[in-house]
């Protein structure tokens, strides 16, 4: 397991959310740092789900800093094809030396080609199933649960 996993955008939250997964993350032996942009996309009740797991390095909110944040947005007036939430995702996992999680292809190609390494909900589901925190049938019914919602969630390629 990385020692820094970074979200790249609110969908990743919705997911952990829908299936009930928050608790057992923060179990993990990582931090997992979020933009505060994406984060300030949550609802009140949805940031308070996620609230006791913040300050004790579980889950780092990232604020950057004025000059970090001008160097990112003149980085958009570049006509380039990101918005300025991929590419503090993209800074805050490069800074971190942690995995991106997202599930938007060009996002991940773009992560790559910058020596990041890039993960989805399904591999961190799947990571939760090898350490016990979540049995197989559990593991498949929340992936096939947020299937319906997202049709991009990959496959697991289960050990025999």
């Amino acid at each position: 397991m990385p020692e820094n996993i970074t979200i790249h955008d609110i969908t990743i939250l919705h997911d952990l959310l829908q299936v009930n997964l928050v608790h057992l993350l923060f179990q993990l032996d990582a931090a997992f740092h979020i933009p505060h942009l994406t984060f300030d996309e949550l609802t009140s009740h949805e940031k308070n789900v996620f609230k006791p797991f913040i300050g004790n390095n579980s889950l780092i909110i990232n604020n950057f800093n004025p000059i970090k944040l001008e160097l990112i947005s003149h980085e958009l007036k570049f006509g380039n094809k990101f918005c300025l939430q991929d590419l503090m995702a993209f800074e805050l996992a490069a800074e971190n030396k942690s995995v991106l999680l997202t599930h938007v292809k060009l996002v991940q190609q773009e992560a790559q080609a910058r020596g990041i390494t890039v993960q989805s909900i399904s591999w961190l589901i799947y990571e939760l199933y090898l350490r016990d925190s979540i049995n197989k049938i559990y593991a498949c019914q929340c992936l096939n649960q947020l299937r319906q919602i997202n049709k991009g969630i990959s496959e697991i390629n289960w050990p025999s």
